[in-house]
C-alpha cells in the first residue's frame, strides 16, 4: 500500500510532510497537479476539494490524467462544491448553507471574509458539468453518490 499526496502550497506541503513524516506508506508531493501527475498507475485516486480550484480551462486534463494513472476498473473519487442548475435553486442552497454556518457559531463577518477570500479561487460547475467532464476524460461509469446542499461526491470508474 502506497499513498500520495499532492499539494502546491509549500507551507501546507510543509504541514503534510511533517504530519506523515513517521509513515513510510505516504509521500507528499509538493506539485501543481495541472502540469501532470508524477505517480504510478493507482487503484484509487481521490480528488476531495480538489478540481474546483483548478482554472476551469485546465480542469478537463487534469481528470484525464488522472483517468490515465487508474488501473483497468479503478476508481476516481471527486468531491466538489457545486452550483444549482438554475439561479433560484442555486440561490436557495447559498442561503441556506449560510443559515447553517451562522447556526453553527460563524459570525455573519466571519462567513464574508471567507467567501470573499474564495472569491476568483473558487469556481464551482453544476453537477451535470461535473459528470459531463468525468465522462468526456473516459469514465464509464460516473454516478453521485452524496449530494448536500451545493456539495456533491461522484465515483467515477475506469
Amino acid at each position: 500500500k502506497k499513498l500520495i499526496g499532492y499539494e502546491i502550497s509549500e507551507s501546507m506541503c510543509l504541514q503534510a510532510t511533517n504530519r506523515f513524516a513517521e509513515d513510510s506508506h505516504v509521500s507528499i508531493l509538493c506539485q501543481d497537479i495541472t502540469t501532470g501527475l508524477n505517480a504510478d498507475i493507482a487503484s484509487l485516486i481521490l480528488g476531495i476539494l480538489t478540481i474546483m480550484f483548478i482554472p476551469t480551462n485546465r480542469r478537463l486534463y487534469v481528470i484525464s490524467d488522472i483517468y490515465d494513472h487508474l488501473a483497468p476498473k479503478g476508481a476516481f473519487i471527486m468531491v466538489e462544491k457545486i452550483i444549482g442548475e438554475t439561479s433560484e435553486v442555486d440561490a436557495l442552497m447559498v442561503a441556506e448553507y449560510y443559515a447553517m454556518k451562522t447556526d453553527n457559531g460563524y459570525s455573519l463577518e466571519a462567513i464574508e471574509r471567507k467567501r470573499l477570500s474564495l472569491q476568483g479561487a473558487l469556481i464551482p460547475l453544476t453537477g451535470r458539468m461535473n459528470e459531463s467532464m468525468l465522462q468526456s476524460a473516459g469514465f464509464s461509469t460516473v454516478e453521485c453518490f452524496w449530494r448536500w446542499m451545493n456539495f456533491a461526491a461522484w465515483i467515477a470508474i475506469k
